[in-house]
């Protein structure tokens, strides 16, 4: 009796409902639009500019709710008017764009915000790059080049968060920092 109650469960599960056109057909990884060329922009509420997105190919997959994009370029910005720039050969975002893997001579740039000197910019280069829009985090399990306005470090691997101001650089670290003038008594 036990048998014939789990088999009439599994068969109610695992029958198709007439009509039901997604059960039907599995989802394949191929994209449902391609643009070429393309720019994407978007506005603050106030008209300015928040961000915009340049690139020679975008597909969108459907089945992951993913866009990849070709010859990427970025250019964000912040409420308090910095600029965070951004390059790859490609771009792998998720749907909601908030995780974005640069790949291919991946370059990313936070320019000085307003009343900050040049030393606060910081430019982040390697061969992927994984930026988190909304914590303000990159991270990379490959090779990273940081320039700052004080100098250039190289490391393994890199977690930084931008809020925080905080980088942990791991594996062979090397680098070069330049002095700061000190005041003169």
């Amino acid at each position: 009796m036990g048998a014939l109650a789990a088999l009439s469960w599994w068969l109610v599960k695992n029958t198709p409902v007439p009509g039901d056109t997604k059960a039907a057909q599995a989802l394949r990884h191929e994209p449902d639009y391609t643009m070429r060329g393309f720019s994407v922009v978007s506005y603050t509420p106030s008209g300015q500019l928040r961000s915009r997105l340049e690139g020679d190919v975008m597909q969108h997959y459907p089945d992951t709710d993913t866009i990849e994009v070709e010859g990427v370029r970025l250019r964000a910005v912040d409420e308090t008017g910095r600029v965070t720039l951004g390059s790859a050969q490609r771009a792998l975002s998720n749907g909601d764009a908030t995780q974005v893997r640069l790949t291919g001579g991946a370059r990313v740039i936070r320019e000085p915000g307003p009343g900050e000197g040049p030393s606060a910019r910081l430019e982040i280069r390697g061969e992927f790059l994984e930026l988190f829009t909304e914590t303000e985090r990159v991270r990379s399990h490959l090779p990273v080049t940081l320039f700052t306005g004080r100098g250039e470090m190289r490391a393994g691997s890199l977690d930084y968060s931008h809020l925080d101001r905080i980088g942990q650089l791991s594996g062979r670290v090397t680098g070069e920092l330049l002095a700061t003038p000190q005041a003169a008594p």
